[in-house]
């Protein structure tokens, strides 16, 4: 069954993916790809991710087998991406390897690392270019076990080289059994869904997002009502910049809403947005949405956090759990070296494997000052406090010092030490 790709617009201007090949096997054919080989390739009712058909393959002793698509042209396109689902249970000595003909099948290219990008997550380049059950573990190497629905993996390359501005583009999708002649010694095969091929004269690969090093990244228990700012790092292969990039929020489960979109907060990749204060017992999931010139949209990983009163009274941190106490603390560095929290080559710590520390190994900068400050705490109806914290001081005498200070005003801190001056 052919399927159509429907326009993608952005900002009221058009652009226009070309669906040069698409089938998902759910109809009741013919299909888009021819089968060679013994068996072969046939539906498959019992795996899919289109509901409700794949088409699998497998081949008998020393056989080789092909899945080849009907003829189509990408003239006037730059670029080319292939996109399939599967699952490869084929012992990890067999091969499953994707072929491209430009001239209608008169002679093939098999699609490598060195001639096009694989966009996908399995181990293929090293693994000789080819897929098995050894590129996902989840595929369980070694075994006949039949696939799990959760097997499904997404494949993309971008094979532009390959079969861009050609008029009679072939994808081959070819079973080899190895030279043992033990056909699929009681694996499944290969099942295949949803192959596509789109054309662009714009590139088609969406921009990449992760967080920016150094920041918080806002997941599991989060000590604070927010705001939270987000910071992130947003790559893309387009000529022009990234257009626009928004960060989308829900609390408790609620649809997704737009923050009112990021800026460009460095002049290179670093993007920043803000999500909302929130409420002790929100459940806030975030993601980010980036849009470059060619129109295409990458989105980042879903982070998802649980609003908590950490800073209640009383309190014990043992930064055993460094992202939940750096949420919890507050660090301000003027020069030199930060205050850090997390494993100590100085000291043997007095409880757990963590301190907070100013280093946490080798020694501090000159002219150095940093800044590290508690979480805000209600001491309503609260009538006695006391703070307690061990310490290791080990600083030049008569010259650096540590000052501790409290405040009830959190703009202003008042001294409640002198400057802690010397060794000790």
């Amino acid at each position: 069954m052919r399927l159509l790709i429907v326009t993608q617009s952005l900002f009221g201007t058009v652009m226009i993916l070309h669906p040069q090949f698409t089938e998902n096997f759910d109809g009741p054919g013919p299909y888009g790809l021819t089968s060679a080989g013994n068996p072969g390739w046939n539906i498959d009712a019992n795996y899919s991710t289109s509901a409700p058909n794949s088409y699998r393959g497998r081949y008998g002793n020393g056989q080789t087998v092909t899945l080849t698509s009907n003829s189509f042209s990408t003239a006037g396109n730059n670029y080319v991406v292939l996109n399939f689902k599967q699952i490869c249970k084929i012992e990890f000595t067999d091969t499953a390897k994707i072929e491209v003909s430009i001239d209608n099948g008169a002679t093939w290219t098999q699609v490598t690392g060195t001639n096009s990008t694989y966009l996908g997550t399995a181990d293929f380049i090293n693994q000789g270019n080819r897929f098995s059950e050894l590129s996902y573990g989840i595929w369980a190497p070694g075994t006949p076990t039949a696939p799990a629905a959760n097997w499904w993996q997404t494949e993309s390359f971008d094979i532009s080289v390959l079969a861009a501005n050609a008029n009679n583009v072939l994808v081959r999708f070819t079973l080899v059994d190895f030279n043992s002649n033990n056909g699929l010694s009681g694996r499944y095969g290969w099942l295949l869904d949803d192959v596509e091929v789109i054309a662009s004269p714009c590139e088609l690969i969406p921009p990449t997002i992760i967080n920016t090093p150094g920041f918080p990244t806002w997941v599991n228990a989060v000590y604070n009502t927010g705001p939270y700012d987000i910071y992130a790092n947003i790559y893309d292969n387009s000529p022009t910049p990234i257009q626009f990039a928004d960060l989308l929020y829900s609390v408790n489960s609620s649809p997704y809403s737009s923050t009112g979109g990021m800026f460009l907060f460095y002049p290179d990749t670093t993007w920043y947005g803000q999500l909302f204060p929130a409420n002790i017992g929100d459940t806030v999931c975030w993601y980010i949405d980036a849009y470059d010139g060619c129109f295409n949209v990458g989105s980042s990983d879903t982070s998802c956090f649980i609003v908590s009163d950490g800073a209640s009274i009383p309190f014990c941190d043992d930064f055993e759990n460094v992202s939940g106490s750096q949420q919890l603390w507050g660090f301000n560095t003027i020069a030199g070296t930060p205050w850090e929290i997390g494993n100590t080559t100085i000291v043997t710590p007095h409880g757990g494997s963590n301190v907070l520390g100013f280093p946490l190994s080798g020694n501090y900068q000159d002219n150095s000052e940093a800044y590290v400050s508690t979480p805000i705490w209600d001491f309503s109806g609260v009538s006695l406090a006391n703070m307690t914290f061990w310490q290791v001081t080990n600083l030049e005498n008569n010259y650096d010092g540590v000052v501790l200070q409290f405040s009830s005003d959190p703009t202003v801190c008042k001294p409640y030490m002198d400057n802690n001056r010397g060794s000790k």
